[in-house]
This record gives structure tokens, C-alpha cells and sequence, in this order.
């Protein structure tokens, strides 16, 4: 297609009967190229397996889960980290571990490390890596990892102080503090900037997302008697069509609410969505939500916002699960730390266009343009995030990757809960711990603006 190539499926070819994209499923592209969920499978077949020793610091059980041979030809290695940050490195001796068999391990100064470092969260990650080449991987493959929590972090959000000073007129909300202004729509309530005279750092502001580009496990977009009932009965509550609607503002000294009410089938009461702006001392923005859902708009597909930024700030780090795509029900392989990527890295090229590129426990995330301006996202409790140049409408809409045209702006969707991702395709769905099945919720998070001086 205009010289750009892509993966064809049944129907493609003038085929009828077929498929559609049924017959391109499995966790790896027909190129052989792996899907994010094979390194969840790796790690799940993992042949070292690392355990603490409950009641003992620093004591950890190295497990050969071989059947038939010892892991001489691995080296063990740990790294501990402070809030991302590597902070001491070691070996661990695993020689002559026989197949099905433990050693303890013993690592030192630990708690040391937890009493220079008493607010961080720390964790220690082993890897076991190739001593030497072979005929399937090079010398210092990864074979297996295990990471653990040694300690949480005692804070958690950005620091709350007062500062801010409403102004308002018949058309415009105006809340700030020193240089850094955000201003609202007065009839519709939608943050229309945010940040300094220099820059702005929103192209459209934070709206209440339930809906995600239907996964196939949800069920077969091009394939309507597909047995999963997920995605007929997201699209029988609306859920692809969702339009809210400013029913109230409110203020209470410096504090702006501002509640919605919307359905995607005509029913004002399913979505009930009040955000409250306080802006700190500091110029930062913390954004309150409350949501509640209808009597029968349970289930859904994920409770957050979406909002754009500029395209500018499109290298993204974050402080949570990586490096690959991660969701609740699949994030065993995903490690702890920080991160960087340019946010085309967050596209996941899946034969049908579907939901892709989540990051799951993630405390802070940070965008930036490289020439010192950034804008970071701070919650108050752990979430999870995706950044993309395309809209989960587009990328439902889309039935191949070129039907998919990047947007000149970044859309940020911060999950307060994501459903899992599950099996039902051809298997079981997603188990209940890992459904939304709660109607009402809570959550804030806070805008915080880098310089923005270049």
C-alpha cells in the first residue's frame, strides 16, 4: 500500500471463506519476530528461580529447575537499586547447583543500603546470563531474572502546598500562580492550556477514557460471532461512544470541580465524572477524579484519563514496570525501574491495530524535549500509563498497521485500573481479581512542569 508493507490476513486475498486475523495470532510475527507477551512466557519457563528466605535479610534461595543438568554454564549476578538508581552490584555462586536442587545465597550489607537509602524503593534484581556463546545465543544472553521488593517508598505523590488564585469570566476559568497559568473553557470546563507565558504544555486536557482498542482476547473485531461476549457487551453499553457533557463547576476557595455526566447509548447515568484542580505553591497541577459508573456498566475496559501533550516531548522515562508492554495480568517479566523510550518505542505493530504499549506500577512518568522543558506525571498512588501518536478510536478503527497515520501530538492515557488482557481469543478470559468490576473510584495524580526556558 503506497509502498508500505504489512502483514495480510484471511479476507485479504479475495479468500471466502476465512478467518480474518485468526490465523495470524501466536506470540511472535510471522517474521519470527517476538511479541511482548513471549518474554512473559521466557520468564515463566525460567530455568534459576530466586527466593527470599522469609524472617532473614539478604538470604535468598537460588532454585535449578532443570531436570537432567547443573547451570555451570551461567553466571549469577545481582544488582540492587534505590528508586532506580543502581547503588551496589555483586556475583553469587551457583556452581555445581545439580538439577532440582537449592542453595542459599547469602547478600551482604543490605541492610545498609536500606538505612542510607530510608525513604526510597529498593529492590534487588539477579540475572543469569550465558558464560559462552552457543549455537541459539551469544555470550552473556539472558537465560532467567528475578526481582524483589526490599523495601517500598515511604512517600508517595508530589508535595501538596496552597498558592494558587482563581479568575473567572463568562468564557474563561483562570487558576494561578506566579508565571504558570492553567485556564479552562468556562462552558465546557476542558483545560485548555497549562504552563507559563513561554510554553504551553497541553494540547487538549484530561477527559475520563473507559474504552481501549478492543484486544483480540476481547474479541474478534472482524469476526462478530466470535464466542467472546467482552467486546459485544462493551459496544451494547457504548462504551466506543462515550460523550460527556458539563453538568456543574464548583469552587471552593482555590479549588475548581468541574463534573461530567455521559453515555455512549443515551443514558446520562452511566458515567458520573467530577475532576478537582488545585494548583500548589510550586506552579504544579493536582487533579482529583471521581467516577462512578451505572448500575450496569460494570466491567470495562479500564478506568482513567486520556489527555494530549506536544509532540515535542516525546522522549518518555519512567519510575515503574519495563522495558517491553506490561497489564495486570501480564507483567511477571517486567521488571521494576527506570526507563527511557521515544514514545514511537510504545507502538506495538500487531497485525489487527489493538490496545498495546501499557506500563504497569509506575509512580512517575516524565516527558521530555530534550532542550530542558518536561512535564511529569506524579500520582498519588501507582498506576499504570501508555503514550501514542494514535487515539484508541483510531486504533480500532484501523484493520491493518498502514491504515494507521501518526498524529502531530502525544496521547497520554493514565489508568487508575486496566483491565488484563486474559485469553479469550481461544482460551479462558481474564481471571476476576484482574476485571473492573467496582463502580465507583477514586484517584489524582499531579501535572508538574520542568523548565521551560531553552
Amino acid at each position: 500500500t503506497d509502498g508500505q508493507t504489512y502483514w495480510a490476513y484471511g479476507g485479504d486475498f479475495g479468500d471466502t471463506p476465512n478467518d480474518a486475523n485468526f490465523c495470524a495470532d501466536g506470540m511472535v510475527w510471522p517474521d519470527r519476530t517476538p511479541h511482548p507477551a513471549l518474554y512473559e512466557y521466557k520468564y515463566l519457563a525460567r530455568p534459576v528461580k530466586v527466593t527470599p528466605v522469609e524472617g532473614v535479610n539478604g538470604l535468598y534461595r537460588v532454585h535449578n529447575r532443570r531436570y537432567f543438568t547443573n547451570i555451570d554454564d551461567l553466571s549469577g549476578e545481582y544488582v540492587v537499586e534505590a528508586d532506580g538508581a543502581e547503588v551496589a552490584e555483586g556475583n553469587i555462586n551457583i556452581r555445581g547447583l545439580e538439577p532440582q536442587s537449592v542453595r542459599e545465597v547469602q547478600v551482604s550489607h543490605l541492610s545498609a543500603i536500606q538505612a542510607a537509602y530510608p525513604n526510597a524503593l529498593i529492590t534487588i534484581t539477579f540475572h543469569f546470563r550465558r558464560r559462552r556463546s552457543n549455537a541459539h545465543s551469544p555470550i552473556r544472553h539472558e537465560v532467567a531474572w528475578d526481582q524483589h521488593q526490599l523495601q517500598m517508598a515511604a512517600v508517595q505523590g508530589h508535595p501538596r502546598t496552597r498558592g494558587g488564585r482563581v479568575k473567572r469570566d463568562e468564557d474563561e476559568i483562570l487558576l494561578q500562580v506566579g508565571r504558570v497559568k492553567a485556564r479552562f473553557d468556562a462552558k465546557s470546563g476542558k483545560l485548555l492550556a497549562y504552563g507559563t507565558p513561554r510554553r504551553n504544555f497541553i494540547a487538549r486536557g484530561p477527559m475520563i477514557q473507559l474504552w481501549r482498542a478492543a484486544l483480540d482476547n476481547d474479541g474478534l473485531k472482524l469476526w462478530p460471532n466470535h464466542p467472546s461476549k467482552v467486546l459485544p457487551n462493551w459496544r451494547l453499553l457504548g462504551l466506543d461512544a462515550v460523550q460527556m457533557a458539563l453538568t456543574d463547576i464548583d469552587q471552593i476557595g482555590a479549588r475548581l470541580s468541574f463534573t461530567y455526566r455521559g453515555s455512549g447509548r443515551g443514558q446520562s447515568s452511566d458515567v458520573r465524572h467530577t475532576q478537582t484542580f488545585t494548583m500548589n505553591g510550586d506552579g504544579s497541577l493536582h487533579i482529583e477524579h471521581y467516577v462512578k459508573l451505572g448500575e450496569d456498566v460494570i466491567d470495562v475496559p479500564r478506568v482513567g484519563i486520556a489527555m494530549d501533550i506536544p509532540l515535542q516531548y516525546r522522549t518518555v522515562s519512567w519510575m515503574g514496570r519495563g522495558p517491553w508492554e506490561n497489564y495486570p495480568d501480564r507483567k511477571a517479566s517486567a521488571m521494576i525501574g527506570r526507563y527511557e523510550q521515544d514514545v514511537d518505542d510504545f507502538y506495538v505493530p500487531y497485525i489487527m491495530p489493538q490496545e498495546h504499549g501499557l506500563r504497569c506500577d509506575v509512580t512517575q512518568v516524565q516527558f521530555d524535549n530534550n532542550r530542558g522543558s518536561r512535564l511529569q506525571i506524579v500520582s498519588d498512588e501507582p498506576f499504570q500509563f501508555s503514550a501514542s501518536r494514535f487515539t484508541p478510536d483510531q486504533i480500532f478503527a484501523a484493520t491493518h498497521t498502514v491504515d494507521l497515520v501518526p498524529n502531530n501530538y502525544i496521547t497520554v492515557i493514565v489508568d487508575h485500573q486496566h483491565r488484563g488482557v486474559g485469553t479469550g481469543s481461544c482460551g479462558p478470559d481474564t481471571l476476576e481479581q484482574y476485571k473492573i468490576l467496582s463502580r465507583r473510584h477514586r484517584f489524582g495524580f499531579t501535572l508538574v512542569l520542568g523548565n521551560d526556558d531553552e
